[in-house]
């Protein structure tokens, strides 16, 4: 992760922990007041505004955990007099378990209400619902299960008249909408339904925990995701499209080309509530725009969004800062946020949030009466500068009857000096108002690129009404130049059920230059694929693999084609096989359909830290595995051995253990997995054994031991505790390999996983647990830690003050700061605890004095006078190398991976005077070739410290804590150095002079 995203998120996160509100403001031009307070509202999950300015807000005492009934209403909140704060306040729905997301579209509420997805109506005006509709069930679990934390959630009507729904990772067993039709989903999402609850269906699949939907005017779908702490799934941003796969939790890690990455990556965090504004009384700088809300770094945050091909380059802008839930707006263009102020994840008290109303002054006219407008006013008011106006006023068209109405309805989509939206919102409301009769209106525009995209997703998008649409557009879609369109044609094909074009969607795959943009999102390659497997078109896909410019695509499909026909297909296109290239494509191919995935009964979740080793969450051999493995043993002789590393290294990734196939290679799968440019998870677990395998020579251990530190997650960071803690067990082990211990121990890179630390301290094991408190206790001396990593790990070792490897590791680390925790433990009654204070006392006692004046309390001069003077202890010194943080920027062993200047043989090099001089002032002398240096890329982010690499075009950059960042050289459009070192000039500061001193005469040492 960039540093540059790191320093917003820990000062956010610092602010969290000190139980601070935001010091963030909304724009000047915008007011904002409070509309409603416990114990009118509390516990607001979401918010849902009418267009005329009646608030709905959700109301859950259970919050994330708690599992108790009764606890939830929807409270009508009311601003009778225009003062923007709420004065009436009815229950609108008076008992309700779990209400989550909302949404109020003419006249009725949508409410996720899990496991129900339900529609609630005031028929008689008295502001309480009076008529109630399931329109799914069998959506999540009730609460009996857990609670609704990772629950379904949000709920959003897009112009297309598409409920969509938002799906934590809890997921769904059997959904079942109104007309039978129902979905599955092991894992988060976005499914999808009609009003009257018909036509259920899956959107997009395999996100986290997303809590909400945004929807543009032009059905461009986003969500803010959760972290799941510390295993690389990061609060993301995501764009949703038809077919796509996300990646959680099978896929993002060791398999993320296979999946949609998100449009950015914002480090830790809990998204929730999400909104496309497009209202008349926003300023142009505010609207039309993606706003997304995260409870955990405190905001609403504004995401200009900057098309690019298929998909959008995201910014972000943090707009508001509290404890944000869920934003809506009404048709007067005010925005009602729900503030979580006060809250956990259990009912604890009464008076927790509030919602707030934000204006910008823009007097609006008085939102129309639909039900008494004309036909012809309704489809004026689709071309209304108000999304909110247009989707209302499209739903009470809907109910009038269509007969000779809908000319000026094609009038307006065929209008090029209207607003797209407006064009948009007209394809969609004549689609639905007379359905497949709008099949051959809507075609007749398709010359039109600005609005062709749109009618092929009209025309193919509601079940039941395709059957005269004109498939040759699609076809002709195909050859667009335009990638929105070409992606649309594809789904289209999918939804009209057209396999027979698989060969044309296939011949896409060689046109994937012609649309590849600097975007971190592309869809359509992905799509591409997903459309051929939901075609299932594996007789296509087979007969493409002797194209070149189509096999990665036929292969990436095919290995989702869990049949005989394509395994036995695959096998005989691997005996003809002579190119080496298809016959390697066909066996890792085979590899991923040696197993299935083990269809989820919903008895268990997988909780917050699923198995994320892809690629399936529970992998099951079935009825052609020994085909498979049969055809994999034979394989590997038709393939040259150079291509035998390779090919062990996606076996693991597979999860097949290769140990267990009969297989005549010669290559050391150990020696595979820490060559490869990618190691994941899968990885781990072969790597570990090999560094605790002492027949093994100590350089392979050692970089088996370096290789699972490549890997990302909770996990890795487990596995090296295991590792050392094993090395430890030995004597000789332990000498052996004391320096990786201490290099592990004082890497600046602990400071980027909060969350992984604390969760080691949380309980701490043994020896493990002790090399965990090592790492705390030397973040909170560092003088390179920030104030938000030494606050969490001061609390997470304050509570085990009784815990004997918490003193042991005081003794190991010689802390003497720490003297008086040791002696408390000395006097304990714990017979285990005492012992362990007395022999670290002994160890505290044999450390010199080191008492005295700090570096920081004299002048230069003095303190170099001083140094000079004195006689320190290179053991000492030693220690204190690693815990000034001097490590983070220096090696002293020659087979080290390079940092900074080389100290090894500073002894040899320099004089004391010398040393001292570069410690104090470190601008003096700048080591050559280590000046700091600066760079700024094209994605507007800047960079700064020495290079420690460049190579394939990427540049390596180390800062002054120490932590690594790497970019691609061709990003770079500025760059410099700076005169100064960037080594900080108070490393020292903290030392008593006798420290210093030790420092000193350990760098004499070294020669």
């Amino acid at each position: 992760m960039y540093l540059s995203r790191i320093k917003p998120l820990l000062s956010a996160l610092m602010l969290l922990a000190l139980g601070m509100t935001s010091v963030w403001a909304l724009p000047e031009s915008a007011t904002i007041k409070t509309f409603a307070l416990p114990p009118n509202i509390t516990y607001p999950t979401s918010v849902a505004a009418s267009a005329t300015g009646e608030v709905y807000v959700s109301v859950d005492k259970n919050s994330s955990l708690d599992q108790q009934s009764q606890m939830g209403k929807i409270v009508r909140c009311e601003d009778t007099d225009g003062d923007g704060t709420a004065d009436k306040f009815t229950d609108y729905v008076p008992n309700i378990d779990s209400p989550r997301g909302s949404c109020f579209v003419h006249g009725t509420l949508y409410v996720v209400n899990p496991p129900f997805l339900t529609a609630f109506r005031d028929t008689d005006n008295d502001g309480v619902a009076d008529e109630t509709k399931v329109l799914v069930k069998g959506l999540g679990f009730d609460l009996s299960f857990r609670g609704a934390d990772h629950t379904s959630n949000g709920v959003r009507m897009g112009i297309d008249g598409w409920l969509y729904m938002a799906i934590g990772d809890y997921g769904f067993v059997k959904a079942e909408g109104t007309d039978g039709s129902s979905a599955h989903l092991h894992g988060g999402g976005v499914v999808r339904v009609r009003p009257d609850g018909s036509h259920l269906e899956h959107f997009a699949k395999y996100t986290r925990n997303i809590y909400d939907v945004a929807i543009s005017p032009t059905l461009d779908l986003f969500s803010r995701d959760n972290t799941n702490d510390g295993k690389g799934w990061n609060t993301r941003l995501h764009q949703f499209t038809a077919l796509g796969n996300h990646g959680y939790p099978r896929l993002y890690k060791n398999f993320p080309d296979e999946i949609i990455q998100p449009l950015d990556d914002y480090g830790g965090g809990s998204g929730t509530g999400g909104l496309f504004l497009d209202e008349p009384g926003i300023p142009a700088e505010y609207n039309n725009t993606l706003y997304t809300c995260d409870y955990t770094t405190q905001g609403v945050y504004q995401h200009e969004l900057k098309r690019v091909g298929d998909t959008f380059i995201a910014g972000q802008e943090k707009f508001h800062g509290i404890r944000a839930i869920d934003i809506d707006v009404d048709g007067q263009s005010n925005l009602y946020v729900c503030d979580w102020a006060g809250g956990g994840y259990r009912f604890d008290k009464e008076d927790v949030g509030a919602v707030y109303q934000i204006s910008f002054g823009s007097k609006q006219p008085a939102f129309p009466d639909l039900a008494s407008a004309s036909t012809g006013k309704l489809i004026k008011y689709l071309a209304s500068k108000s999304a909110v106006l247009r989707i209302n006023a499209q739903r009470e068209l809907l109910t009038r009857p269509s007969s000779g109405s809908t000319n000026p309805l094609v009038k307006l989509i065929r209008d090029t000096n209207a607003s797209i939206e407006a064009r948009v919102a007209a394809i969609f409301t004549l689609k639905q108002w007379i359905g497949e009769r709008a099949n051959p209106v809507l075609a007749g525009s398709i010359q039109d690129n600005t609005i062709a995209e749109y009618l092929l997703r009209a025309m193919a998008d509601i079940p039941g009404q395709t059957a005269n649409a004109d498939v040759s557009l699609y076809r002709d879609g195909l050859v667009s130049e335009d990638p929105r369109i070409v992606l649309q044609s594809v789904i289209g094909l999918v939804r009209l059920g057209k396999k027979e074009y698989a060969p044309e969607i296939l011949s896409l795959g060689a046109r994937k230059s012609d649309f590849l943009e600097e975007a971190p999102a592309q869809r359509l390659p992905h799509t591409i694929v997903k459309a051929l497997v939901a075609l299932n078109a594996s007789e296509a896909c087979l007969s493409a693999l002797n194209n070149p410019a189509q096999n990665s695509t036929a292969l990436a499909a095919l290995q989702e084609m869990h049949s005989d026909a394509t395994v036995n297909g695959l096998i005989s296109k691997l005996d003809q096989s002579n190119d080496p290239f298809l016959t390697r494509g066909i066996l890792r191919t085979l590899f991923r359909l040696y197993h299935k995935d083990e269809v989820w009964d919903g008895t268990k979740w997988w909780t917050t830290r699923p198995d994320d080793r892809g690629p399936y969450f529970t992998p099951q051999t079935w009825a052609m595995t020994p085909a498979i493995q049969k055809t994999i043993e034979e394989g590997f002789n038709k393939v040259r051995p150079e291509q035998h590393s390779d090919l062990l290294v996606q076996l693991r990734r597979n999860r097949i253990d290769p140990t267990e196939l009969a297989l005549n290679v010669q290559v050391d799968e150990v020696i595979a997995l820490i060559e490869s440019s990618t190691p994941g998870s899968f990885a781990i677990a072969p790597l570990t054994e090999a560094a605790l395998d002492t027949a093994r020579d100590p350089e392979t251990r050692l970089q088996a031991f370096r290789t699972i530190g490549r890997i990302v997650g909770r996990e890795a960071f487990l596995a090296q505790l295991d590792i050392l803690s094993g090395w430890e067990e030995s004597e000789k082990e332990n000498t052996l390999f004391q320096n990786e211990k201490q290099s592990f121990i004082f890497s600046s890179e602990h400071q980027q996983k909060p969350k992984i630390v604390r969760d080691v301290l949380r309980k701490p094991k043994g020896y493990q647990g002790r090399i965990g408190m090592m790492i705390a206790l030397n973040i909170r001396q560092s003088p390179l830690s920030n104030d938000y990593m030494k606050k969490l790990v001061s609390g997470s070792l304050a509570k085990h003050k009784n815990n004997s490897e918490y003193i042991f590791a005081i003794g190991e680390m010689g802390l003497t700061a720490f003297k008086a925790d040791v002696e408390a433990a000395a006097q304990s009654k714990k017979a285990n605890l005492a012992k362990a204070g007395i022999e670290v006392l002994k160890q505290l006692a044999a450390t010199k004095d080191t008492s005295g004046a700090l570096v920081a309390d004299l002048s230069i001069e003095e303190a170099t006078k001083r140094t000079l003077n004195t006689q320190g202890d290179a053991t000492l010194g030693k220690q204190l190398f690693a815990r000034q943080g001097c490590v983070a920027c220096h090696t002293v062993n020659p087979d080290d991976a390079p940092k900074g200047p080389y100290l090894g043989d500073a002894g040899k090099k320099w004089k004391r005077f010398d040393l001292i001089q570069s410690v104090m002032e470190p601008n003096a002398i700048v080591a050559q070739g280590f000046q700091t240096q600066w760079f700024e890329t094209s994605d507007d982010f800047s960079y700064e410290g020495f290079v420690t690499s460049i190579q394939d075009g990427e540049i390596e950059v180390r800062n002054v804590a120490g932590i690594v960042t790497r970019f691609k050289q061709a990003e770079v459009v500025n760059q410099g150095t700076r005169t100064t070192s960037m080594m900080p000039s108070g490393l020292a500061a903290n030392l008593t002079i006798h420290e210093f001193a030790s420092l000193i005469d350990y760098l004499q040492s070294l020669h």
